[in-house]
């Protein structure tokens, strides 16, 4: 086991799945009953450690990018939660323009300073996910590789 430890809280007919500690920030708390389930694995995805320069740039909390290796065209947010990515990539000239970013990213990176980002493969965050820790990037696991559909900044100290 990793050292992130997996914590499955459940809350009457609600389920709530996230890595290391339960988030407090209300929009990764799901509303939705779980019909079923899901055996809930973690990955800390952690492959290279870039500081600022992370997103390209951009003051997202988070970041996924259409390529593994962090190229292809990228899409982030300063919002801390997507029950449901509905986003777009951006029209920028890079591979995946114009893509949907919900089930077609590769890779992924956490631009916050002191927040784990989380991506799961179900909506509402639920199901196997794939974590960062601040100042992190890396290429999703076969499970979530161009199969994510949540995504939220959480666990912040």
């Amino acid at each position: 086991m990793t050292s992130a430890a997996v914590l499955g809280t459940f809350l009457g007919a609600a389920a709530i799945t996230a890595p290391a500690m339960a988030s407090t920030h209300p929009a990764v708390a799901s509303t939705h009953p779980a019909t079923t389930a899901q055996p809930a694995t973690s990955t800390n995805i952690d492959q290279t450690y870039v500081g600022a320069s992370l997103c390209d740039g951009h003051q997202w909390y988070y970041c996924l990018w259409y390529s593994q290796g962090e190229t292809g065209a990228v899409w982030g947010a300063i919002q801390m939660g997507y029950g449901t990515i509905i986003a777009t990539f951006p029209d920028d000239g890079q591979l995946g323009q114009g893509k949907p970013v919900r089930n077609d990213a590769a890779s992924m990176g956490n631009n916050s300073v002191n927040c784990n980002v989380t991506t799961w493969v179900s909506p509402n965050y639920t199901g196997a996910f794939n974590w960062l820790k601040p100042g992190w990037e890396g290429n999703l696991t076969s499970n979530l590789h161009n199969n994510e559909a949540s995504i939220s900044a959480n666990n912040c100290t």
